[in-house]
């Protein structure tokens, strides 16, 4: 099946193409992320980046989906601004083509936050009266989207999502995890709106996607988790693990008391919310990352290599100058002058600073060794004449430019070994980690079937019961 997922690059985008992918699907992404390309290489996918809304007609055609997901720019975003608004002329244009391509299923991304905040149970059949903007505006690209299933019966589905969580969670990112690390670190404290939140696992998002791929039925579900926590237990939690002693204001109103309910998806599709975020935190299973700064530090050693060149040249330089004292004062000399001191000087350079640094001392070791010979090169026309200053020449050429090649190839060997062992680091940290989501899984489902009234229990009764009856009341 051919899915395209519309989104930004964030961890949001990575699981879902990463599940979806792991299906043996064709999975395309379109964003408007420069860095795609450099951030992921161990998930199948094709990647195109849009500037605008109009590119979107060009794109479909040469894809021709069979599924498409949505969830715009800036979804996962804590406020929404202007940007974000724009997403309805990108959404629009995603379901005209996706009707014009006959395309099986469209999976929009909304938010629990489209019913606003209560002391009330939230289902999908709730009255929607949100109260922020994103709520507000996630809410008409609901209205939007039933507008095309009743229209032109377009398959499609809704999903409503709480706040969501990965297993690290990015410092500065502008997603209500990141608010709230930000929150931390600020030296100054802000009164943070303490209500109830049940933030989802990405991965249990991506299973629900996966499951509505495969149910392709029309429908609306809350996707959220089925244990809530406020936002101030949060806040405590990271300051707990960034080591800050801060504590937090909570704005002076009634908390809510809301949950919102997520029973139909897990009767309808058989989906189950795996990872509780509270258990995760006491257990040191989420981790904060504060963002890398390559760029600079690239831009950094950009800006010292001509300092850095011109440091190793007055090194060889000082470096010359001492072997051509030592050649000059033991010329006389009846042991030193034995020693080929300008000979010394190209190995040594050529073994410590490579082939750049050792072609330059071949130069110096030559004119050094011609003018203390009164020699002319553009003279040594002859060249069975000049034999022995050629031959010397040669050596100097061989043991700097040679033996400097040879430093570096070594140099350039060692570093990709060690390229390769940090790849099998990380991939052996990752099947760590797969191992230990298994691991999870398993444990998971070993309980709920053993805690089940429906599970091992049932079936155990039943045999018992059977087992009382004689053989000929037994009837198949």
């Amino acid at each position: 099946m051919k899915i395209v997922y519309i989104g930004n690059d964030n961890q949001l985008a990575e699981s879902i193409i990463e599940r979806m992918s792991k299906e043996e699907n064709e999975v395309y992404f379109i964003t408007n992320s420069n860095n795609v390309k450099k951030r992921k290489h161990d998930i199948k996918y094709r990647y195109y980046y849009i500037d605008n809304a109009d590119e979107i007609k060009d794109i479909f055609i040469l894809i021709n989906p069979d599924a498409v997901i949505f969830a715009g720019f800036g979804y996962t975003k804590y406020e929404w601004g202007k940007e974000e608004r724009e997403n309805f002329s990108l959404l629009a244009e995603v379901l005209e083509e996706s009707v014009h391509l006959n395309a099986e299923m469209f999976v929009y991304f909304s938010s629990v936050e489209v019913y606003g905040s209560g002391n009330y149970i939230m289902t999908e059949e709730s009255e929607q009266k949100s109260e922020t903007s994103r709520g507000m505006w996630l809410s008409q690209g609901e209205n939007i989207v039933n507008m095309y299933h009743k229209k032109f019966g377009l398959k499609t589905v809704i999903l409503r999502l709480d706040y969501l969580f990965g297993n690290s969670i990015e410092a500065g990112n502008d997603d209500l995890m990141g608010h709230l690390v930000n929150l931390v670190l600020e030296e100054k404290t802000e009164k943070i709106k303490d209500d109830f939140i049940q933030p989802i696992h990405i991965s249990d998002v991506a299973d629900a996607v996966k499951r509505v791929m495969d149910l392709q039925m029309s429908a609306v579900y809350n996707v959220s988790s089925s244990k809530r926590i406020k936002k101030s237990q949060i806040a405590q939690a990271f300051a707990g693990m960034l080591n800050v002693e801060k504590s937090f204001e909570t704005e002076d109103l009634e908390c809510p008391d809301r949950f919102v309910e997520n029973k139909k998806i897990k009767k309808e599709q058989e989906w189950i919310d795996f990872w509780d975020f509270q258990k995760m935190l006491e257990e040191g299973r989420i981790n904060i990352k504060f963002p890398d700064k390559p760029s600079k530090e690239n831009e950094k050693e950009n800006k010292f290599n001509l300092k850095s060149f011109i440091r190793r040249a007055m090194e060889n330089l000082i470096l010359f100058m001492i072997f051509f004292t030592f050649f000059v004062l033991s010329h006389r000399h009846a042991l030193f002058a034995e020693v080929d001191w300008l000979l010394i000087y190209v190995a040594v350079t050529a073994l410590c600073y490579g082939v750049g640094q050792g072609t330059f001392s071949v130069l110096l070791a030559s004119a050094a060794y011609l003018i203390t010979q009164q020699e002319n090169i553009f003279e040594m026309t002859n060249f069975y004449s000049y034999m022995a200053n050629i031959l010397v020449i040669l050596e100097y050429i061989f043991f700097g430019i040679v033996v400097g090649y040879t430093v570096d190839m070594l140099r350039e060997e060692n570093k990709n070994k060690q390229e390769q062992i940090d790849i099998l680091n990380k991939t052996y940290e990752k099947l760590k980690d797969i191992n230990e989501k298994n691991i999870l899984i398993k444990n998971e489902y070993e309980k709920r079937v053993l805690d089940s009234k429906d599970g091992l229990p049932k079936l155990y009764s039943i045999i018992n019961r059977i087992n009382v009856l004689d053989e000929d009341r037994i009837f198949m």
